[in-house]
């Protein structure tokens, strides 16, 4: 008698979680403080700090930031995404994709040797790819409930970028970007409160 019970009740939680889950993709950035970028560009050189708070444990965020093997699912301008060797905290990951920046579409195909501090850092140097150079630092911080994540990261393109596509431009695709890492975040944040 307590089987039909049982189920129901494991159902209306399955929906609860779905639902908080839907709700969290929907409004990242209502879950999150906004997402800060700032664009600077000198000669060839693009510098881009990033400022992010989400309303997750930094275990959770850590999870995403270097979940390299199924960031094709969360991250729209990635094709593929893979660890191709591991030798303890350092990875080399080997990416490709297309990335939009005002109307122009540029693909990218790389690998770059990523450096593991965990739960705290990830140091990101080009090894090979299409930029001449590219060095980024991700920090994961805890603030109360939230996580802080800070991004610091220059390059050099291998090829000419228009001038009037700017800084403007490059900060929305990295906001873009750090939408969908925040709505994964989200979600996965999400399923575990659920369980």
């Amino acid at each position: 008698m307590h089987r039909p019970h049982d189920s129901s009740t494991a159902s209306n939680h399955a929906r609860l979680g779905l639902l908080a889950s839907a709700l969290c993709l929907f409004t990242a950035v209502a879950c999150a403080e906004p997402i800060d970028v700032h664009v600077e560009k000198t000669g060839d050189l693009i510098i881009v700090d990033v400022k992010a708070t989400v309303a997750a444990k930094p275990s959770i965020v850590w999870g995403v930031l270097t979940d390299y093997d199924h960031m094709v699912d969360f991250i729209s301008a990635l094709k593929t995404s893979r660890v191709i060797s591991r030798d303890g905290n350092v990875l080399q990951v080997a990416q490709a994709g297309d990335a939009q920046i005002g109307m122009f579409h540029f693909s990218f195909d790389t690998v770059r040797s990523v450096t593991l501090v965990p739960q705290r850092e990830v140091q990101s140097h080009l090894i090979r790819g299409d930029f001449k150079r590219s060095d980024f630092t991700t920090k994961v911080t805890s603030e109360g409930a939230n996580t802080i994540i800070t991004n610091h990261g220059e390059y050099i393109p291998d090829r000419w970028v228009p001038p009037w596509i700017g800084p403007s431009a490059i900060r929305q695709q990295t906001e873009k970007q750090y939408a969908e890492l925040i709505a994964e975040m989200m979600k996965r944040q999400s399923m575990g409160n659920a369980q």
